[in-house]
C-alpha cells in the first residue's frame, strides 16, 4: 500500500555512479514515495574501461529493470555458437573445450560482452542528469537515529534517510564502517586493449590469423589470453599472467608504449618444462599467430594489477546504511561483479518494496528490510568468495608452467559456474523471505 500523498518522500543517497550505483537508482526509483540522488567523485562521467561480460543473471536483471537497450545485439555481442566461452590451445589454436548454458531458453539472456562505456551510457540514458552530482567524493558518514549525513571532500554535506553505498572495490565508506577490512593484490596482472576491428582487415585473407567472432580463452603453460568482439565494431584483447612481484607501482589504467611492448613480449615465448624438471624456453615456442597479431595490432595498452578483497562481513549499519556491489563483495576482477551488482539492485528493490516508505519511516522498519536484502544476497556472495579463494588464477595453475597434459586436465576439469552466471535472484529472495516469516 502506498503512503498518503502528503507524506514527505524517503530521501535516498546513492554513493557512486558506476554500474552498481546506476542500477541501484534505476531499480529504486520504481518504489513509491522516494527521492533519490547519486553522488559521484569523478569530475565527469566519461567513457572508461575495457570489456565487460554479463551472464544470464545480469541480462535478465536489466530486462526486468526496463533497460531493454542493453539486450540489443549491436551493443552486447553473444557467441554465434551459443557457447559462452571457447577454450583454445595457446600455440596450435585448436579448440580444447567450451562452456555451455545450463537453463537459458531465451537467446537474449545468453552471455553477452560489452564495452564498459557502452553499457554505462545505456544506464545513464535511463537516469535524469539532474540527480547525478559530480565532484562529490564521499569521505565519511554520520548516522543518527533518524537520518545519515554524508560528508564530502569539498567540505559540504547532505542529509539522507537511507544511504546506499556503491563506491566500488576500494570503497572509502566500507573502510570507515569496517576498519579492519582489507583488500589485497591478487598477484594476477592483466594487459588490456580495445580497438576498432577494422584495424585487423589486413588479416582478412590470412591463412594463419583468425579475426575472432566469438569469445576465446587461450590457455598457456603459465599465462592466458582472452579476446572477444564487442558492440560498436570493437574488439577486446586481454593478457593475464601471475606477476613475479605484484605491486601498485605500475601506471594502472594508463596507456603507455611500455605496456604495449611488455604485452607483446609476454606472448612471444612461453616457458615449458624440460623432462628433467628444469624450466626452459623450449625451441622459442611462440604463441598462436592469431594471439600475436591481435596484440601487435593494438594501438595502445593499459595495465591492470588484480585487486580483490574478502566479502564484507556485514552489509547493514545503523538501520539506514547498506553496502552493495563491489563495496559489499569486492570481487569485480573475477568477471562476476556487474551481474552481482545488478542482482543486488533487484534484491534491494524487492526488500524495500514490502514497506511503506517516507521520511517518517522508522529505522527499525528500514533495518528489517535491509536485513532481508542481506539475507538474500550475502550467502550467495560468501559462496562466490569461497569459490574464488579456492580457484583464483594466481593461486591455481598459472605460474606453475603446465605441461600439455596439465593444460588439458585444467580445461576438462574446470568447475561449472552456472550457479553464478545463471543465479536467479527472484528464487533466492523467495526462499529468504519464507525463512524470515
Amino acid at each position: 500500500m502506498s503512503p498518503q500523498a502528503t507524506t514527505q518522500p524517503l530521501r535516498v543517497g546513492i554513493i557512486g555512479a558506476g554500474i552498481s550505483g546506476l542500477t541501484n537508482y534505476i531499480a529504486l526509483i520504481e518504489l513509491d514515495n522516494v527521492q533519490i540522488s547519486i553522488y559521484e567523485q569523478a569530475q565527469e562521467l566519461k567513457e572508461i574501461g575495457a570489456s565487460i561480460g554479463l551472464g544470464p543473471n545480469g541480462l535478465r536483471g536489466l530486462q526486468r529493470l526496463g533497460v531493454h537497450a542493453a539486450l540489443n545485439d549491436r551493443l552486447g555481442i553473444r557467441n554465434p555458437s551459443t557457447w559462452p566461452m571457447i577454450y583454445k590451445h595457446w600455440k596450435t589454436n585448436a579448440v580444447l573445450g567450451y562452456d555451455t548454458h545450463q537453463d537459458v531458453p531465451d537467446r537474449l539472456h545468453h552471455t553477452a560482452r560489452f564495452h564498459r562505456a557502452h553499457l554505462q551510457k545505456v544506464l545513464l540514458d535511463a537516469i535524469p542528469k539532474s540527480v547525478i552530482h559530480l565532484k562529490k567524493r564521499s569521505v565519511g558518514l554520520e548516522p543518527d537515529h533518524d537520518s545519515v549525513t554524508i560528508n564530502f571532500e569539498d567540505g559540504t554535506s547532505v542529509t539522507q534517510d537511507l544511504v546506499v553505498v556503491s563506491d566500488g572495490i576500494h570503497s572509502a565508506i566500507r573502510q570507515q564502517l569496517l576498519p579492519d577490512h582489507k583488500n589485497f593484490l591478487t598477484g594476477w596482472t592483466s594487459f588490456r586493449a580495445v580497438y576498432d576491428v577494422s584495424l585487423l582487415e589486413r588479416f582478412r585473407d590470412s591463412q594463419e590469423v583468425e579475426i575472432p567472432t566469438e569469445a576465446l580463452h587461450y590457455v598457456g603453460p603459465d599465462r592466458t589470453f582472452f579476446t572477444t568482439p564487442l558492440g560498436g565494431n570493437l574488439i577486446a584483447v586481454v593478457g593475464g599472467y601471475a606477476a613475479a612481484q605484484a605491486t601498485d607501482n605500475e601506471q594502472w589504467n594508463v596507456a603507455s608504449a611500455d605496456h604495449r611492448q611488455k604485452f607483446m613480449n609476454l606472448y612471444k615465448v612461453s616457458k615449458t618444462k624440460h623432462p628433467a624438471g628444469r624450466l626452459q624456453a623450449k625451441n622459442k615456442q611462440h604463441w598462436a599467430p592469431t594471439v600475436r597479431a591481435l596484440i601487435e595490432t593494438a594501438p595502445s595498452v593499459r595495465s591492470y594489477p588484480g585487486h580483490s578483497g574478502s566479502i564484507a562481513r556485514q552489509w547493514v549499519f545503523n538501520s539506514r546504511i547498506v553496502l552493495t556491489g563491489d563495496a559489499a563483495h569486492p570481487i569485480g576482477h573475477a568477471g562476476f561483479g556487474a551481474g552481482m551488482a545488478i542482482d543486488d539492485a533487484l534484491a534491494l528493490f524487492m526488500a524495500l518494496e514490502r514497506i511503506q516508505l517516507s521520511s517518517e519511516t522508522k529505522g527499525t522498519v528500514l533495518e528489517n528490510a535491509l536485513n532481508l536484502f542481506q539475507s538474500v544476497r550475502k550467502p550467495h556472495a560468501d559462496r562466490l568468495g569461497d569459490f574464488l579463494a579456492r580457484t583464483g588464477k594466481a593461486k591455481s595453475i598459472y605460474g606453475k608452467h603446465l605441461s600439455e597434459e596439465q593444460i588439458l586436465e585444467w580445461v576438462n576439469g574446470r568447475e561449472n559456474t552456472a550457479w553464478i552466471h545463471e543465479h536467479d535472484v527472484n528464487v533466492a529472495f523467495g526462499l529468504a523471505d519464507a525463512l524470515s516469516l
